[in-house]
């Protein structure tokens, strides 16, 4: 007695599809199997068994001709009712970890909260440079003139300041004063000298001036400022001084102030 064949070779796929080629069960090579060979096919869910002296005419699902090899695919008629769900397996062990996927959209923005407690007082600054000190101002509201072309005192001299200057040599000097003077193209001058620790003659250059348009009387009252540098370190007095160009030069209201400058 001959024994049957082994069960796996008796017993092929599953199959994708019944007809057609790639993992079909019609692509099966039938030649490579013995008779009644078994076959499952998972688009349809039925089996199939192979008639290997088969010639049967192929009609649809139900008999294949295979596409190489002798013999009819015969489809098995269906089964019974599905047995009861066997119990759940065991939990396989946990994959690794996927790619972590990209970020969701930011979200809106919470409610503010509550403010916290006020933090300790910092470390108190370096203390800064010191400023003005010591500034100083002086009016003679007298009207009184000169005919000197060169820088004087008038009748009522001043006004003047003293003040003390710091180790930085520098102030800043205000004259005021209203000026007229009637001759023809008649200038007026006021400007200021220092005395004390520092020497320094009136000039044109630090002074305010007026001279009139022709021959005319004109009166205007002014101020010019000047920032000084270069003075000596201590006590310092600064007088007004006045002179005129032709005629007679008038002043009136004259002021002097001084601000020394760290």
């Amino acid at each position: 007695m001959i024994p049957p064949p082994p069960v796996s070779i008796r017993i092929t796929g599953p199959f994708a599809t019944a007809l057609g080629a790639g993992d079909s069960l019609q692509a099966q090579n039938t030649a490579l199997l013995v008779d009644g060979s078994i076959a499952q096919v998972n688009s349809n869910g039925r089996q199939y068994f192979l008639d290997i002296d088969s010639a049967a005419s192929p009609s649809g699902d139900d008999i294949i001709k295979p596409a190489l090899g002798p013999g009819r695919w015969f489809k098995q008629a269906g089964g019974g009712a599905t047995g009861g769900t066997g119990a759940t397996g065991a939990t396989g062990a946990t994959g690794p970890a996927g790619p972590t996927g990209p970020a969701g959209a930011t979200g809106a923005t919470g409610p503010q909260g509550p403010q916290g407690p006020t933090g300790a007082t910092g470390a108190t600054g370096a203390t800064g440079p010191s400023g003005t000190a010591g500034s100083g101002s002086s009016t003679v509201a007298t009207s009184q003139g000169t005919a000197s072309t060169t820088y004087t005192d008038l009748a009522t001299a001043g006004p003047a300041v003293t003040v003390t200057i710091p180790a930085s040599g520098k102030a800043l000097v205000i004259v005021t004063s209203s000026e007229t003077n009637s001759g023809t193209l008649g200038g007026a001058f006021m400007g200021f000298a220092v005395s004390g620790a520092t020497t320094v003659p009136a000039s044109d250059t630090q002074a305010f001036s007026f001279v009139n348009g022709g021959n005319q009387a004109q009166t205007v009252q002014g101020s010019g400022t000047f920032y000084v540098s270069g003075l000596t370190a201590g006590s310092n007095t600064f007088t007004a001084k006045f002179r005129a160009t032709v005629g007679t030069a008038t002043f009136a209201n004259r002021s002097i102030t001084v601000i020394p400058l760290s």
